[in-house]
Formats: structure tokens, sequence, C-alpha cells
């Protein structure tokens, strides 16, 4: 890989995933965030240690969507395990409700449709 060539990020990998949100959490820690999101030194932080760590490079503009895309996660499953009778299994870690109740639950949270 050239020196200034960045890989595709891929936020659906356990290993790339937790390391990246523990950069995260380190700069939130040290406050460098600002606003919904973090300061620019702390995104070239995390590019420095996700290199260092797993040898890969990304560009801010990577880990601010990977940022973007875990925090719409994040959100949907706080409102989906907030949920009054929400049918969580905790052994299985997935939500048991019939299709009916997740066809009402869907036209009434569209942030569920954007994750495809």
């Amino acid at each position: 890989m050239a020196q200034n060539e960045s890989c595709r990020a891929n936020w659906s990998d356990p290993t790339q995933r937790k390391y990246f949100i523990d950069l995260c959490l380190q700069e939130v820690n040290s406050g460098f965030r600002s606003g919904g999101t973090l300061k620019p030194s702390a995104w070239t932080r995390i590019a420095e240690g996700l290199e260092k760590i797993i040898g890969k490079k990304f560009t801010q503009k990577q880990l601010k969507n990977g940022w973007d895309y875990m925090k719409k996660q994040y959100l949907t499953w706080t409102k989906l395990i907030t949920t009054t009778g929400h049918g969580y299994n905790s052994v299985t870690q997935t939500f048991d409700w019939p299709a009916e109740r997740w066809d009402d639950y869907i036209k009434a949270n569209t942030l569920l449709t954007s994750f495809h």
C-alpha cells in the first residue's frame, strides 16, 4: 500500500470497531469532544492509533463517518431497549417481537429504515 493510501473502513469488523471505539473514548475522556463529535486533533490521534494497532490508515472523513454510523446505531439501540414491553431476549441478544410489532415500530421510527 502506498504511504498516503487509506484503507476501506469496515465498521462491521468487531476487532477494528473495538479499537476505534476505545480510541474515541480515550479522546472523549481527555476532553477532545466538540459538540456531537470530536475535535480535529482527536481524529488525527485516532487515525495514528488505528494505524499503529491494526496497520491500516484512515482519513478523518472515514473516521467521522464511522462515528456517525455507530452513533445512529447506538441511538436506535437505546430507543429499542427502553421501549416498554420490548421483548428483548438477553440469551440470544435479539428482540423477539412479532412481525406486527416490528411493522408498527418501524413505521413510527423512521431512523430504523436508514439501516440497510
